[in-house]
């Protein structure tokens, strides 16, 4: 690959006033579009981590100066986890070094903003979140007319502004945090191109003053989120394959928007953000070797998602995602979920494999900038990928990965028009010679076609499709969340001022936020809500040893398994029997174990388990209802944990 100056002609011109004027009226006119095709997203309401930054603005979530600059602080670290664990924001099992908390001061003062001016108006919130989707669109589509000749910047903006993974940021106002960090990462990317490769409509201030204009977008992106951290492989890239000038002059230009990344960085880790303690979350700076684990499969689902828009997760890839018929491809005979994950690895590897040739096919039909730019677009999408590993692999982490992404697959299915319509470019291997050969030209783009139709199906059709049936699932769920608390009879009962015990847990917002999630809805809130077990599908038999001790056995299952347990402990710190967690009001000890994962446990209260102050509740298909307490020396059944059956109607 040279990195030398390419001595064919450029055969991209800078848009006229004229043009650009069009242009940005396309743009506004996309993200309109885009936000009429999205628009069921404002009905979702509130989901996970939105109650936490609920009760973290109301004053009930353990620990305090939460906002406005902090609501991404959901564990800090230190004795404050015991009081989540007393409260029931952390589940028993928490390790002590349980940490988990983002740097993402513009993020939460918008947030925070969206209650200070429309306290209790979710839509409203919502709605505050599609203007930041179209500010996104905006933003990059100019940053790809910029690097692009028009037809690819216009295809890859109409792709993005397809594009299933907004769905997450959409829904979820707590992950609005990535479409800010895009808008401003994708003006970075743009502004630093015509600071360092001005055009005669370049203004001269930019010229002289465009540093400062990155780094003031730079920080502005950082600031929202750690997703900003993968703008800095597109300008790096930028500079490595477009850039002019000796390499000292290139790296120097990266200055203005290392500067605040480094300055965040610091203040990420003197003020003792991160992640650690959980198993799904790998933070490369306390668990190097976990996350190079994790980020090796990873990486290749994060690629194949983004290129073949396939969804990023491995349940939606086997639940909602491949027709049923093609998962003997990948999947063996009762598979474990290792089996899915590992299949989803190898369902990655081809879809990779298959890219490679599109873009061995499209290459012919790219000019020597068209090339320099989309080899700087595709290996800052996948050098961006690096700081977004440390997540579990999910389409709504590849929003800043898109501008290269589309970028590529845009680029791509205007090749396939060229090579059909012979108008492609100069041949790589005679850059200065006649165009290429009809023939060898046509027989590509033939090739091309079935590869270039699958694209553009997916990343428009289909995209639009499972985009808006997963926000149909979204809000189904949510719903069924907030249903499962007034479905039931546990409203039937007082809760001020007494503690819940659940004891199986079907999701987070409902086995951890009971109380948040009550006090949104306002319905009477209790003192705590605490799970004793979380997302395990498996029923339990509950017997009482003592007037104050209730211990749970599981039946044909183990506590320990989910990826929702493992956020809260790493499965190498396994819990054996003998082993004791002790707490204020509750000591739990492991009676029997499989491997480390836990099939008997004894949970002994500060009090007796007949104290009116003790509520026990089982989640199950008619809500939550209040779970009678055995008698000494009797015995109980839990249900397996379910959600009722509701939809946003109700």
């Amino acid at each position: 690959m040279k990195l030398g100056r390419d001595v064919t002609p450029r055969r991209r011109r800078p848009p006229s006033q004229l043009e650009y004027r069009r242009y940005l009226t396309f743009l506004l006119a996309v993200a309109a579009i885009g936000i009429a095709l999205r628009w069921s997203a404002v009905s979702v309401g509130l989901m996970s981590d939105d109650f936490m930054q609920l009760g973290m603005l109301s004053g009930t979530y353990p620990g305090e100066g939460y906002a406005p600059f902090d609501l991404y602080s959901f564990l800090r670290r230190g004795d404050l986890l015991v009081d989540h664990v007393e409260q029931g924001t952390a589940p028993w099992w928490s390790v002590p070094e349980l940490h988990g908390t983002v740097l993402r001061p513009l993020a939460s003062c918008l947030l925070w903003l969206d209650h200070a001016v429309a306290p209790g108006k979710v839509v409203l919130w919502h709605v505050h979140t599609m203007l930041w989707f179209a500010a996104s669109i905006v933003a990059l589509g100019l940053a790809t007319r910029k690097l692009l000749p028009a037809p690819v910047a216009i295809v890859a903006v109409m792709l993005y502004a397809c594009d299933a993974g907004m769905v997450s940021p959409l829904s979820w106002l707590a992950n609005r945090c990535v479409l800010v960090c895009a808008t401003f990462g994708f003006l970075t990317v743009w502004a630093h191109a015509q600071w360092r490769d001005p055009d005669p409509y370049t203004p001269s201030w930019m010229q002289r003053r465009g540093g400062v204009l990155v780094g003031v977008l730079m920080a502005a992106c950082i600031s929202a989120g750690e997703y900003g951290l993968s703008i800095l492989a597109y300008l790096g890239a930028w500079e490595l394959f477009v850039g002019e000038g000796p390499a000292r002059q290139r790296a120097r230009a990266l200055i203005p928007a290392l500067i605040p990344v480094f300055v965040y960085l610091l203040a990420h880790k003197l003020l003792g953000y991160g992640t650690f303690g959980a198993e799904v979350y790998a933070d490369p700076f306390h668990s190097p070797t976990g996350y190079a684990k994790w980020a090796t499969t990873r990486i290749p689902q994060l690629i194949a998602a983004a290129f073949w828009s396939i969804p990023g997760a491995t349940i939606h890839v086997f639940r909602f995602g491949l027709p049923s018929r093609l998962d003997h491809l990948f999947v063996p005979p009762d598979p474990t979920p290792d089996d899915y994950h590992m299949a989803h690895v190898h369902l990655a590897w081809w879809g990779i494999a298959a890219a490679v040739v599109v873009l061995l096919l499209a290459r012919h039909a790219w000019y020597a900038d068209e090339r320099k730019a989309l080899r700087a677009l595709g290996v800052g999408a996948v050098v961006g990928m690096l700081p977004i590993a440390v997540a579990p692999s999910h389409s709504r982490l590849l929003i800043i990965a898109q501008l290269g992404t589309c970028a590529v697959v845009a680029a791509a299915l205007v090749a396939c028009a060229r090579l059909l319509l012979g108008r492609a470019g100069l041949a790589p291997e005679n850059p200065a010679g006649p165009p290429p050969k009809r023939w060898p030209t046509l027989v590509r783009g033939v090739l091309l076609i079935p590869l270039a139709g699958l694209l553009a199906w997916v990343h428009t059709i289909g995209d639009l499709r499972w985009g808006n049936a997963y926000i149909e699932h979204l809000d189904d769920l949510q719903a069924a969340n907030i249903f499962a608390f007034t479905a039931g009879d546990l409203l039937s009962q007082p809760l001020e001022g007494r503690d819940v015990v659940i004891l199986n847990g079907p999701s987070q917002s409902v086995g951890l936020y009971g109380e948040f999630v009550l006090a949104s809805q306002g319905l009477p809130v209790p003192a705590t809500w605490r799970p004793l077990a979380l997302g395990g599908d498996f029923p339990i038999v509950a017997t009482r040893p003592a007037d104050d001790t209730l211990e749970l056995f599981a039946v044909q299952g183990a506590w320990m398994h989910t990826a929702g347990e493992l956020f809260f402990r790493r499965a190498d710190q396994p819990l054996r029997a003998g082993d004791v967690l002790e707490y204020p009001s509750m000591r739990v000890k492991i009676v029997a174990d499989d491997d480390g994962h836990p099939t008997r446990l004894q949970f002994r209260f500060d009090r007796s388990l007949d104290d009116p102050s003790l509520v026990f509740v089982v989640a199950t298909k008619h809500g939550l209802q209040r779970w009678a307490v055995p008698a000494a020396g009797a015995r109980n059944i839990v249900p397996l944990p379910r959600l009722p059956v509701a939809t946003s109607a109700q």
